[in-house]
């Protein structure tokens, strides 16, 4: 049985969104199911294309269900229309405000050998998505941002990062700075990142 959303007539407070349309939307089978199946970033509404094979409609439903997720099925136009896009393979989402964790989180129960990235000042989307990339690549622990000129987690970030957003922990910090002392106080060194760097990263000794 598919869930359809219904407006009441009393008053509800509404969960927070990731921003505007464009922040608030994801959309892309893999970007969708990956959210889907790790559960962890909010779901608000999905929206699956009829034209889906019968196997990924019957999978997207269950998970959705599963979550409590209001769902709808509709015809491909009408996702062209509330995604404004036509990328969206048939997936659309409306999330809530991302679940960054916190640097206790991260800094509480690390692995024997951690491995932390944090980036300060990214501000392209993009950037910040293929970074998360390399991250999950290199195995990281978690990824620490600030939250100064620092792009946060939009849809344009989730798709550049082709789901890693949804497997690799992220932590906003007010003060990278301290972050850094606190690293050095518990024995974990820090290596700065440089493009005029002669040795690479797969070349880096980390431990």
């Amino acid at each position: 049985m598919v869930e359809r959303s219904r407006r009441g007539k009393r008053k509800h407070k509404q969960p927070s969104l990731l921003g505007s349309h464009a922040r608030s939307w994801i959309w892309g089978r893999n970007l969708v199911r990956d959210t889907l199946a790790v559960g962890r970033w909010p779901i608000l509404e999905l929206y699956l294309s009829e034209s889906l094979p019968p196997d990924q409609l019957a999978e997207a439903c269950a998970r959705g269900q599963t979550l409590g997720i209001p769902l709808q099925i509709v015809p491909r136009e009408v996702v062209d229309r509330l995604g404004q896009t036509s990328e969206h393979q048939g997936y659309l989402a409306k999330v809530g405000a991302f679940p960054y964790a916190t640097a206790a989180d991260l800094l509480d129960c690390p692995p024997a050998h951690p491995l932390f990235l944090i980036l300060d000042a990214i501000q392209d989307p993009y950037n910040f998505g293929a970074m998360l990339r390399s991250a999950a690549a290199f195995s990281v622990t978690g990824v620490f941002i600030g939250t100064e000129r620092q792009v946060a987690v939009t849809s344009m970030v989730a798709r550049s990062s082709a789901g890693v957003i949804n497997r690799v922990p992220i932590a906003q910090v007010a003060d990278l700075v301290s972050l850094t002392k606190t690293l050095n106080e518990r024995g974990i060194p820090l290596i700065g990142a440089s493009e005029k760097a002669t040795e690479t990263l797969t070349d880096c000794d980390f431990l």
